[in-house]
Parts: structure tokens; C-alpha cells; sequence
């Protein structure tokens, strides 16, 4: 299963504590967006994400349903835990993402690039495995692997979602042949589609 119902692609980066996962899903980043993929981390994480003596700490603690805080390096949005699955967090990706990373320890139902100290699981898909000994290399096969799985055209990909999202979240061949003469039209009439 590469994607949730219309998502993006999903690839876990998933290994035991210190393996190095971290700095294998900034090594992605760094060689997958500069070609135009637009990524999103996603991580579980038992540490609490607001110091109880900030601002912030004390609003969550008041229950609020989002919370959303820019800072000079980013805006960080902040939702209620839901059930805690993988599925669940990555129903928060917004729709323009086009490939999620997710680090985890745990296997999951998703194409996995696995540190070589973790033991394959049945039925895991695994794309790319990683060790110390060669990271540069692991890297670039990984994303290679991660590439492969990658729609051709993310902007038509990207309308699609967006579309299937207008349309309650369901696909028809009648909305991806409308979306495609859509984008078609406004190709050949010199426009321009933001996605």
C-alpha cells in the first residue's frame, strides 16, 4: 500500500533507536526536493511537544481543537493526538504533499526503506535498507527506490487530490477525465495552475 485513499505516497524509514533514521530522512529531503517533490515528515513521538511553563504549554492544556503558532522559522500547527496509528497521523497531511516520510520503529503497511539493524518483517515491503558503513550510497538508492513510486506528473497528480477532494473525497472516471481537460484547456489558453 504506497498511499492512503487519494493521498500521498507514503514511505516508512523505519529502524531501532540511533540507527541513524533521522539523518537518513534528512538525507531524502536534501536529494528528493530540489527535483519539485513536496515532502512531509511525519513521526510519533513520546515527548510532550509544549513546555508546561510556556504560553503555548498552557493554552493546550485549556483543550483548544487546533493550535496554530508561526514562529520566524515556521508555522507550526498543533491537533488533539486522535487514535495515535499511523493511518490517523497521516490523515493530517495536507493535500498538496506528495510523499510523506514517515520515521517510525514499528513496521508498517507501507514501502520501507530499513536500517540494517532492524530485522525485516513478513510481509514488509522494504525498498532500501541502510547501514554506517556505506550512508552515501544507501542514500542515493534509497532515493532512487523513493523516486520510482513517485507519480510521473505531480501536477496533475496534485489536482487530482484536489479535485477528488471538491468531488467528497471520492474518484470517478469522470472527474480525473474532467480534471485532465481542465488542466489541458488552461495549458492552451496560457494559464497557469497553482498546485
Amino acid at each position: 500500500m504506497a498511499a492512503p485513499a487519494g493521498g500521498p505516497v507514503v514511505v516508512c524509514v523505519r529502524g531501532p533507536s540511533r540507527s541513524g533514521k533521522t539523518t537518513m530522512v534528512r538525507g531524502l529531503i536534501t536529494r528528493l526536493a530540489p527535483s519539485g517533490v513536496r515532502i512531509a515528515y511525519a513521526k510519533r513521538t513520546h515527548h510532550a511537544l509544549d513546555l508546561p511553563e510556556k504560553a503555548s504549554g498552557r493554552v493546550w492544556q485549556a483543550g483548544p481543537g487546533a493550535m496554530v503558532i508561526a514562529a520566524p522559522d515556521r508555522v507550526q500547527v498543533t491537533l488533539p493526538p486522535g487514535d495515535g496509528s499511523a493511518r490517523g497521523l497521516l490523515r493530517q497531511v495536507p493535500l498538496d504533499i506528495d510523499l510523506v516520510l514517515l520515521e517510525t520503529h514499528a513496521p508498517e503497511r507501507y514501502p520501507t526503506v530499513r536500517s540494517e539493524l532492524a530485522e525485516a518483517a513478513p510481509g514488509e515491503e522494504t525498498l532500501a535498507t541502510w547501514s554506517f558503513a556505506d550512508l552515501e550510497g544507501d542514500l542515493e538508492r534509497a532515493a532512487g527506490a523513493i523516486a520510482a513510486l513517485l507519480p510521473g506528473d505531480l501536477g496533475v497528480e496534485r489536482a487530482l487530490r484536489r479535485a477528488r477532494e471538491l468531488h467528497g473525497g471520492h474518484a470517478c472516471a469522470g472527474l480525473i477525465l474532467g480534471a485532465r481537460l481542465a488542466l489541458y484547456a488552461g495549458q492552451s489558453w496560457g494559464w497557469s495552475c497553482r498546485t
